[in-house]
């Protein structure tokens, strides 16, 4: 985890979303 932050459980569609990011694939939101 980065200095100093909660680990905080994250909403399902937010995961896809950092998963897709890590992926390299563009994200666009609604």
């Amino acid at each position: 985890t980065k200095l100093g932050q909660p680990v905080v459980p994250l909403p399902g569609e937010l995961v896809n979303l950092i998963e897709q990011a890590q992926e390299g694939n563009t994200i666009t939101l609604p």
